[in-house]
């Protein structure tokens, strides 16, 4: 079995699911998203879809939060 070579979008999505589930989540995802912007090798994801899915987490805790 041949390994990953790449992080993909899936792994990405639950990588923001696992920060998505901890207490300091708003925390977590703004800083994830703030590193995004400085992001310059994106393997085989989508960077769109994955900043899609990310601001939608952080949208979903920050309503949880207030």
């Amino acid at each position: 079995m041949e390994k990953e070579r790449s992080w993909t979008t899936g792994k990405e999505l639950e990588f923001i699911e696992y920060l998505a589930a901890k207490r300091d989540a708003v925390a977590l995802l703004s800083g994830y998203l703030t590193g995004m912007h400085y992001r310059t090798d994106f393997g085989d994801m989508d960077p769109n879809q994955v900043l899609r899915f990310a601001c939608d987490r952080l949208a979903a805790c920050q309503r949880r939060a207030a």
